[in-house]
């Protein structure tokens, strides 16, 4: 297991590991950035936080074969010199290792707002500006809850909840939607923001980033960590 840093305090781990998410490309396994993991599940590079001795956390990027982790090892140290290799007996082939299910992705931000209503108004000014549809997903707003599911949607885990966008496009094609911040990683929590896309770091991606700032010049894009696997 290859090992970045290990910190006092959770904050620090946190802040670490969106660091080396950005410098390596790697997905960041989002579940460990609330409550750090007492062992890594997550075969290849995924971003972990684990826990340490002594009240420390231990971020770390790899878990594979002795072989193939002295590689890694020479990449991550162009970023982080005292990154090191520990030794692990998780067997990755057993139950407990899981393919990681996590992406790093752009979110195409056109108006990030306090309130719903605000943000509703700017998806559609978007939206009718640019000609991509906006879609609210089935969504509703609900004056005590925010923006969530109805409570009557057949999927039972998901009713009266909120479900955060993970696909470029939605069920008619490209789309505008209105998401709530905190879904996302890297985002400030308690705003609506409204998604234009959702893309990589190709060309397109900085065209269409171009094209929507023709439109909104505050446009930008802000790289987060998508979970790719199930939802139940």
């Amino acid at each position: 297991m290859l090992v970045i840093a290990t910190v006092d305090n959770m904050q620090a781990a946190q802040r670490e590991a969106r660091r080396a998410a950005s410098l390596l490309d790697y997905p960041i396994a989002v579940e460990t950035m609330t409550k750090a993991s007492a062992r890594r599940n997550y075969a290849g590079r995924v971003i972990t936080l684990l826990r340490a001795p002594h009240g420390q956390t231990a971020v770390t990027s790899y878990l594979g074969d002795a072989r193939d982790a002295e590689v890694e090892l020479v990449k991550v140290r162009k970023y982080f010199p005292k990154a090191i290799l520990v030794a692990s007996g998780l067997d990755l082939d057993g139950p407990d290792v899981a393919d990681a299910p996590y992406y790093r992705a752009g979110l195409l931000i056109v108006g990030s707002h306090g309130a719903y209503a605000p943000a509703l108004a700017a998806a559609k000014a978007f939206s009718h500006a640019s000609g991509i549809a906006y879609d609210a997903q089935g969504m509703i707003y609900d004056k005590k809850r925010g923006l969530i599911w109805p409570d009557d949607i057949p999927d039972e885990a998901w009713a009266g909840q909120y479900a955060p966008r993970r696909y470029d496009q939605c069920r008619s094609g490209p789309c505008v939607t209105v998401e709530r911040s905190e879904a996302y990683d890297g985002f400030r929590p308690g705003l609506y923001i409204v998604v234009a896309g959702i893309v990589g770091h190709d060309d397109e991606s900085d065209a269409r980033l171009k094209a929507a700032r023709a439109l909104v010049p505050s446009a930008y894009v802000k790289q987060t960590t998508l979970y790719m696997g199930c939802m139940h």
